[in-house]
């Protein structure tokens, strides 16, 4: 190979290579703080803008600080406070801070908007970094940074924290930690932070049944131990100011008021029942579909069997990027299966697939297809936008691009499934994912000459 290389290049002393190589490293190490320095200075310049559920955030935070944090699941609240209490620390200490930085707070005002969407923004630059670290020492380094800025830059990751406010990071950043630490035989902090994910938004559940299989299929009874303590530690101290003033019944009962708190066949996801309904999909959810079962039966059916389908193939294939592809696809199944699906439930599979993607290259085009659908998605149910869609629906195009991304979520659900099955097949005339799910990281580090 040194003969190969041009005069020029052979007749350099070591110090003048150095040079250029340093040269270059630090030119790419420039980019690279630009890129992340754009994505940060996007997302902050997003803060003023009105975001979608940060209203409801915004009732939550004035109701924690003039009742207190235990009075939040008191249902005469208007929006009443529907998650588990883990959001409410944050929104407890967004509500300080703010009372402190406002003179005459206005509890509607942008300036609690904007301190409201801090910790999400935050929780998505902290998620691009764990991206990278976890990456690093598993691919080249060039890999596992553009990994972490296709994250950071991922517009559709931006419209759903910076622009929508949605807390949908903080609970995909314990989320993404957990399937690491089960990855890497870490079950004793694996548990304790799927608590944490759940107690923010139980939406990381189906990534929970990854680390739980990985739990399993690599016992060890130790760990097992100290991850169990700490993970009922984690939920102790999450609930224990509930207990202290016997407020645990009120907040378990506010809780359980979420199933069918949507009674329809979706809530402007565009899943499998926005096809079935042709847009129709307010339609009560709780009426018979299938002998006895109900439309929201058969949802949690077919996210069941799809998930034990995926769950199934851990048995046979469990390295890193076998768990982050299944992981991935859960999340991805609890959007396109279940009925009562909210347009922005499938954000959790963005960093989980991320890691996927880079460790296996087959998997890249997916996660161009989800942001692509993802973002479509959020943009066509956007009330700010809606007078715009409306406007062009003259002859039902906008209907139609509802239902083709519909289609599109769908089919990249099963094609996923389908093709983490065909990964377990051996050899033979397949390439592609199958291939790459057998052989490894198919993404490796540099090896160095000489």
């Amino acid at each position: 190979m040194w003969l190969r290389q041009p005069a020029i290049i052979r007749g350099m002393t070591t110090a003048t290579r150095s040079r250029i190589r340093a040269r270059i490293a630090s030119r790419s190490l420039a980019t690279i703080a630009v890129a992340l320095l754009a994505g940060v200075a996007v997302r902050l310049a997003l803060l003023p803008a009105p975001g979608y559920d940060v209203e409801a955030y915004q009732t939550w935070a004035r109701g924690v600080y003039e009742f207190g944090l235990t009075s939040a699941y008191r249902l005469d609240l208007d929006p009443w406070y529907n998650y588990p209490p883990g959001y409410l620390y944050a929104l407890w200490i967004t509500a300080r801070l703010f009372v402190v930085l406002a003179s005459q707070p206005d509890w509607s005002g942008p300036l609690l908007a904007a301190l409201l969407k801090l910790p999400p923004i935050l929780a998505d630059v902290l998620t691009a970094g764990a991206i990278y670290l976890f990456l690093r020492g598993r691919v080249s380094r060039r890999c596992s940074l553009i990994a972490s800025l296709a994250y950071l830059l991922n517009p559709a990751v931006i419209w759903n924290t910076a622009y929508w406010g949605g807390i949908d990071a903080l609970h995909t950043l314990f989320l993404l930690l957990a399937v690491m630490a089960a990855a890497t035989n870490r079950s004793q902090f694996s548990w304790p932070l799927v608590c944490g994910s759940v107690l923010i938004k139980p939406l990381g559940a189906p990534a929970a049944l990854v680390v739980g299989a990985i739990a399993l299929l690599r016992f060890d009874a130790r760990r097992l131990l100290i991850g169990t303590l700490a993970s009922l530690t984690v939920l102790l101290a999450a609930g224990l100011p509930f207990m202290w003033d016997g407020k645990l019944g009120e907040m378990l009962t506010a809780l359980s008021n979420n199933v069918g708190n949507y009674p329809a066949l979706s809530a402007n996801a565009h899943n499998v029942w926005w096809l079935i309904a042709g847009g129709d999909v307010w339609r009560n959810d709780g009426t018979l579909a299938l002998g006895p079962l109900s439309y929201r039966a058969l949802g949690l059916v077919l996210f069941g069997l799809a998930s034990l389908g995926v769950l199934s193939c851990l048995r046979r294939s469990s390295d890193v990027g076998t768990i982050f592809a299944a992981a991935s696809v859960l999340q991805l199944n609890l959007f396109v299966w279940p009925t009562e699906v909210h347009e922005n439930w499938s954000y959790a599979a963005f960093a989980l697939l991320c890691v996927a993607a880079a460790l296996r290259p087959s998997l890249r085009p997916f996660y161009l297809f989800l942001t692509l659908t993802f973002l479509t998605n959020l943009a066509l149910q956007d009330l700010h936008l809606e007078p715009f869609w409306d406007s062009l629906n003259q002859a039902g195009q906008i209907d139609a691009l509802r239902w083709a991304n519909s289609l599109t979520y769908v089919v990249l659900a099963a094609v996923l499934v389908g093709a983490i099955w065909g990964g377990r097949r051996k050899g033979g005339a397949r390439r592609g994912f199958a291939l790459a799910m057998r052989r490894g990281t198919d993404c490796p580090r540099k090896r160095r000459n000489g």
